[in-house]
């Protein structure tokens, strides 16, 4: 039997702590927003989001770094000594440079599975509190083309690492956000490009933003 997507559960209805919420984003260069103004990152666009609904939210905590691996968050997570600090709120998005250097899956998926564990940590039991964001497929891309990239394997690689990232994110218990299909529509126009013909536009961390918000206020006792 097929298992529903995490995000397509209705009944999750956790209680966010008393004051503004405490965001933690976890990622690499897709998560810092590479090529943008540092306010047009998905994070920080996604606070100005729950702001605008009068949600108070404190400036989102950003654990991202380009090029960083599984491993590399994991090393920076444990470099931020956030010990058994609880947050409301954490976004995770890793791998696509896994797949680029060509690491293996089984390698990926054991990282991944720390990465959850440390997740969990920070929410306590409120699993739904964290969003699992899927790998886009830098295939699509111009810089792609101008290495010459077989493009299909590509796709066939990222589709594989998704696969086992929301595999394991339905095993815990928390959401998944794919952002990977609209993204293949979009990723080799101009306008939905920074200026190195790899990373998203700013349109393209709005739009992330706006899928993450729609996840969010399912949640009855947000504020």
């Amino acid at each position: 039997m097929e298992e529903k997507p995490v995000n397509s559960i209705q009944n999750a209805n956790p209680r966010f702590r008393t004051g503004p919420i405490s965001y933690l984003a976890l990622g690499d260069s897709y998560t810092i927003g590479q090529g943008v103004e540092l306010s047009q990152n998905f994070p920080n666009l996604l606070a100005a989001k729950l702001r605008e609904r009068e949600i108070s939210i404190d400036p989102p905590r950003i654990i991202a770094m380009t090029g960083w691996t599984t491993k590399d968050l994991l090393k920076g997570i444990e470099d931020a000594e956030m010990g058994d600090q609880q947050v409301d709120l954490i976004t995770l998005l890793i791998g696509v440079n896994n797949q680029y250097r060509g690491q293996s899956i089984e390698e990926y998926e054991a990282d991944f599975r720390k990465l959850m564990e440390k997740s969990l940590s920070h929410v306590g039991e409120e699993k739904e509190r964290i969003v699992v964001i899927s790998i886009p497929d830098w295939g699509v891309t111009p810089y792609a083309s101008s290495l010459a990239r077989d493009k299909s394997k590509i796709a066939s690689e990222i589709d594989l690492f998704n696969e086992r990232k929301r595999g394991i994110a339905t095993k815990y218990g928390v959401r998944y956000l794919d952002i990977t299909t609209e993204y293949r529509a979009l990723g080799h126009m101009n306008q939905y490009l920074a200026g190195d013909d790899l990373h998203p536009s700013e349109k393209v961390y709005d739009r992330w933003a706006e899928m993450l918000l729609e996840i969010i206020m399912q949640e009855k006792n947000l504020r």
